[in-house]
C-alpha cells in the first residue's frame, strides 16, 4: 500500500483484499473510483453501492445493477475531461444508507430469483417460445 497523496489523505492497494479488509476499506472511504476500461458488472461497484458509498465510474463503461440514474453513481468522461468535477461532487456527497438499505433489498437473491421465475414462465407461455409454437 502506498500513499497516492499525502496532502490528500488517498491510499492505493492494488492488492487481493479479503472479505474483513474490504468492509474496513468501505467503512473508511468517503467514494469509490472505479477505473475499468471494460466490464459488464463490477462486483466492487456492487458492494460500495450496497454501502452507500458515492461511486466514479468512466462514462463509457457499461454497468448493470447499479439502479442509474442514482444521484451517488457519477460518471465521467476520462481522467483529463470530468473526473476532477465528478470527484469534488463525490467528496460533497455524504453516504446514503437509507438507499443503500433499499438497494440491498430490491437485489437481494431471492428478489433476483423471483424475477428470473417470473420472466421464465412469460416466455415459456407467451406465443414467442419455440414450444409454444409447435404446440399451437
Amino acid at each position: 500500500m502506498s500513499p497516492f497523496s499525502d496532502s490528500l489523505n488517498m491510499l492505493l492497494d492494488f492488492g487481493f483484499q479479503s472479505d474483513e479488509q474490504l468492509n474496513c476499506w468501505f467503512s473508511a472511504a468517503d467514494c469509490a473510483v472505479i477505473n475499468y476500461e471494460s466490464i459488464f458488472s463490477s462486483g466492487v461497484a456492487c458492494l460500495a453501492r450496497s454501502w452507500g458509498l458515492p461511486i466514479l465510474l468512466p462514462e463509457g463503461l457499461t454497468t448493470i445493477d447499479l439502479d442509474e440514474p442514482h444521484p451517488l453513481v457519477l460518471r465521467y468522461r476520462a481522467v483529463e475531461d470530468g473526473f476532477a468535477e465528478a470527484l469534488a461532487r463525490a467528496l460533497s456527497s455524504a453516504p446514503d444508507f437509507d438507499a443503500a438499505e433499499s438497494w440491498r433489498v430490491s437485489t437481494a437473491w431471492d428478489k433476483v430469483a423471483e424475477e428470473t421465475e417470473r420472466v421464465y414462465r412469460r416466455v415459456r407461455t407467451s406465443s414467442h417460445s419455440p414450444n409454444a409454437a409447435s404446440k399451437a
